[in-house]
């Protein structure tokens, strides 16, 4: 078994997303690290539907074995994956992921996610 998952197997091109969790000039905690990565993961993803190339982000995978397999050193932390490619017809699927894609989405309300102080 391989450190992507099999719904990421099939795209055109597959990115592991990283943050330096220390500053190169001084070595001192990069704090904003993720908050910069989730940014550059955006402009790429708009980019891409830009050119009709369809995007996943994965973030369920083994982020340990990731950090080994790739040799990664301690400073180096993997965060998302990320699926890139051409959609194709949802019906070449494996399941569980053909029945994932063909059930009507919903989204939460808005009620559900924003934390409110009265």
């Amino acid at each position: 078994r391989g450190i992507a998952s099999r719904r990421a197997r099939p795209a055109g091109l597959g990115q592991q997303a990283m943050v330096q969790t220390t500053q190169s000039r001084d070595g001192s905690p990069n704090a904003w690290a993720q908050h910069d990565l989730g940014a550059a993961n955006f402009a790429l993803m708009l980019q891409a539907n830009a050119l009709d190339i369809y995007g996943h982000v994965l973030g369920g995978f083994d982020r340990p074995r990731t950090k080994e397999t790739l040799a990664l050193p301690e400073n180096i932390e993997p965060v998302a994956m990320m699926a890139l490619g051409y959609l194709d017809a949802p019906e070449k699927l494996e399941e569980p992921f053909r029945t994932r894609e063909l059930a009507p989405r919903s989204r939460k309300s808005i009620e559900e996610i924003v934390l409110r102080r009265e």
